[in-house]
């Protein structure tokens, strides 16, 4: 599932240009510092970008939710959950 968020305008975002060394250490940092309840990080997986919420963030309070939508993902990006036994068998069989 997943849901939409509208930012109020008075939110600022705050933006990283290019992708953190750590992009997780980078995200724990940000989210812990509370400093904005926004932030716009380059995806590391596709040509866009990701936008973090903080709800440490007093703004955070302020955001609209959509109701909730089924999330279908493309089988190009599971392939990473496929369990190692599945991998062996087929690299066995050819």
């Amino acid at each position: 599932m997943w849901v939409s968020a509208r930012i109020p305008d008075h939110v600022p975002v705050d933006t990283v240009i290019l992708t953190p060394p750590s992009p997780a250490e980078f995200g724990t940092m940000w989210l812990k510092s509370a400093n904005t309840a926004v932030l716009s990080i380059p995806s590391v997986i596709v040509p866009e970008r990701n936008y973090l919420l903080n709800p440490l963030h007093e703004d955070f309070a302020a955001f609209q939710w959509s109701a909730p939508e089924k999330l279908i993902i493309g089988v190009r990006l599971t392939w990473f959950t496929v369990p190692d036994e599945v991998l062996r068998a087929s690299s066995v069989a050819e």
